[in-house]
């Protein structure tokens, strides 16, 4: 086993940045237990693995192979994603206040390229991304000029007299002022059943959510791959010595292979948590039994 485990390692070495059902296939054995030998490499750290995905697997790569990544994962990244990535890439170094709203959250999920940074200037503190590869040296000297600039703007301030207003004025500015308040209240309202019913996207999100609620589970981050079928989440779970964070992968699917368990089981080692997997489907006794001698710490639990 452990001459296996070195021959997969020799072969990211060799192939990486590379998918795993490449390395089954040059080295002829079956995809789950090469998957479970990855994410033993993976968790030893002396493996890594991409945050984006090829089809639903990501890439394994060494030290050293990073620079080979854009290459390899472009042309599979979201339209936004990819606008991000040519912007940054450009750039080197973008402040998130200057990103367009629609950037935003597409920044995030570019974690293979984009490291945040936040910098305190002045008492104040600003989050900035940067390019990946890019030079240190050069990234400080373009924050510097980035903070320097934005510093330069601030707005003038004029100081007037204050104007006298007759009782009848005040009044109507009263009431003007309180419909714009009772406007924006209806605003407000609206955008957050908007972003109530967005976060509840589908009947399955609204079942896992539920099954956390029974538990009195705190959800604490989620990632919507397919919104009927495939959701991940970061998890606060009560417990006799406090909180305990858990990965999960929450899946409607009728039956749960042993090689949907190992790339989960992989994408929680990459996070370094324990894995709970959560499903409409059923596992078999065979599958049951793999898991025990298998991966440790993974939870299962039907829905």
């Amino acid at each position: 086993m452990e001459d296996l485990k070195e021959r997969i390692y020799q072969e990211v070495v060799r192939q990486g940045p590379v998918l795993p059902v490449k390395i089954s296939k040059l080295l002829g054995g079956n995809l789950m237990f090469f998957s479970a030998y990855l994410s033993e490499l993976v968790a030893n750290q002396r493996i890594f693995l991409t945050h984006t995905k090829i089809g639903s697997s990501p890439l394994y790569y060494i030290k050293g192979q990073e620079h080979k990544l854009p290459e390899k994962l472009y042309e599979h990244l979201g339209g936004s994603m990819k606008e991000v990535f040519d912007l940054l890439k450009l750039n080197k170094v973008i402040r998130d206040a200057d990103l367009p709203p629609r950037f935003h959250h597409a920044i995030t999920e570019l974690k293979d390229f984009a490291v945040p940074l936040d910098v305190t200037f002045n008492d104040n503190t600003e989050r900035f991304w940067k390019w990946r590869f890019a030079d240190e040296e050069a990234v400080k000297s373009l924050i510097s000029k980035l903070l320097e600039k934005h510093s330069l703007k601030k707005p003038e301030v004029k100081q007037e007299l204050p104007k006298l207003e007759s009782n009848e004025t005040m009044q109507l500015k009263k009431e003007s002022e309180l419909k714009k308040s009772e406007t924006q209240k209806s605003l407000v309202e609206k955008i957050s059943e908007k972003k109530s019913e967005k976060k509840i996207s589908s009947e399955f999100m609204e079942q896992s959510l539920t099954f956390f609620q029974q538990k009195g589970i705190q959800v604490l981050d989620e990632d919507v791959i397919r919104k009927q079928s495939d959701i991940e989440f970061v998890i606060s779970v009560p417990s006799a010595i406090g909180h305990v964070k858990f990965f999960v992968k929450a899946k409607n699917k009728k039956k749960i292979t042993p090689g949907d368990l190992s790339l989960a089981y992989s994408k929680a080692q990459s996070k370094k948590l324990p894995l709970l997997y959560i499903s409409t489907g059923e596992i078999s006794k065979k599958t049951e039994d793999y898991i025990g001698k298998n991966f440790d710490g993974l939870k299962f639990k039907k829905i």
